[in-house]
């Protein structure tokens, strides 16, 4: 975004911005939960609403496909990749380091307990196919494919099982709430598991490891992943109205310092925001020493790419990005320098 890119577009007058983000540890939840966005708009008369409490089901769905005007997109990156890719112009403005933990998990009496007992079972992958991006079950191969290499194993090591889900993401209000929603992504594989259908299936985070307790799991391997969270934004409101996605970002900014700065309040919030209890959210060690920060470094940069490649490999996304022309850096380079 350079000036000469901004005279191009005249000044619109803007009457409100659409926030969403994952249910994951962000600056952006820290913002929101304290009505920081509300504060920085107010007084110019913009309204600032949520995507997911919208009760218009095609508005939700913008959570997913960033179809919504005047919008921002703090959360995992498989969504920002899609939409991208199915041509929405959107501007990749921001990125987060997140160490997510994974886990593939075993009912006790399965005789799994270790990796090689893996090989020749079965292991449950949800297919969420209403969606138009299934970013639950890519996160879940990408988790199966880094956790069977932990022990030399790979996918045709294994027997993968869809596990056919018959809703959307955004089928109803309440399923779009952030606190419950987790805990139901889990749902139709840990049905499968009890039932007998498979024999394994993948835990995600903190939620997976209240499951893997509730049940008495047997944990059979579990790490972290480094995720890159991505901040995008409109790119239509980005060139008419820099000034307004600056302001957002430095907001995002001063949150991240915040919650960097107080840990523990940070990590009650987003304990609440995932639906989880503090202390499985210490166990998945979501707040492991890892910053809120927003930044475009180039290894982070690299971890997008090596994402992508992985969405495209194996059919998720259509295209390949330029990710590097996809960045603008201004905005994010001007908000850090108003904030100091």
């Amino acid at each position: 975004m350079t000036t000469a890119d901004v005279a191009t577009f005249p000044k619109i007058r803007v009457e409100e911005i659409w926030f969403t983000r994952c249910s994951v540890p962000t600056a952006s939840g820290l913002a929101i939960r304290h009505g920081w966005f509300e504060d920085e708009f107010r007084p110019d008369g913009i309204a600032v609403r949520s995507i997911r409490g919208a009760s218009d089901k095609n508005v939700r769905e913008s959570h997913f496909t960033h179809s919504l005007a005047n919008s921002f997109r703090q959360g995992g990156s498989i969504p920002a990749l899609y939409a991208r890719s199915q041509g929405q112009d959107i501007s990749l403005i921001g990125l987060q380091a997140l160490q997510s933990y994974r886990s593939i998990i075993a009912l006790p009496g399965s005789g799994i307990r270790k990796l090689d007992d893996l090989r020749g079972r079965r292991i449950g992958v949800a297919n969420w196919a209403l969606n138009k991006i299934d970013y639950w079950r890519a996160s879940t191969l990408e988790s199966v494919d880094g956790l069977l290499a932990e022990g030399g194993l790979r996918r045709t090591d294994v027997e993968l099982v869809d596990v056919p889900v018959a809703t959307s993401y955004v089928g109803d209000p309440d399923h779009s709430k952030n606190t419950p929603r987790l805990n139901r992504l889990h749902t139709p594989e840990l049905l499968a598991l009890l039932r007998g259908e498979v024999d394994a299936i993948v835990a995600h985070g903190a939620n997976g490891i209240a499951l893997r307790e509730q049940f008495s799991a047997a944990e059979v391997i579990g790490r972290h992943f480094s995720e890159p969270l991505t901040l995008v934004v409109s790119t239509p409101l980005l060139r008419s109205r820099p000034d307004i996605v600056v302001r957002y970002v430095e907001r995002i900014v001063r949150a991240a310092r915040w919650g960097n700065a107080n840990p523990e309040e940070a990590k009650r919030i987003f304990a609440a925001e995932m639906g989880t209890a503090e202390y499985w959210y210490d166990e998945a060690a979501e707040s492991r020493s890892q910053s809120l920060d927003l930044s475009l470094e180039e290894n982070l940069v690299a971890d997008l790419k090596r994402r992508q490649t992985f969405l495209l490999e194996n059919g998720f996304i259509p295209f390949d990005i330029d990710i590097d022309a996809w960045i603008d850096r201004e905005p994010l380079q001007q908000a850090l320098a108003r904030a100091g």
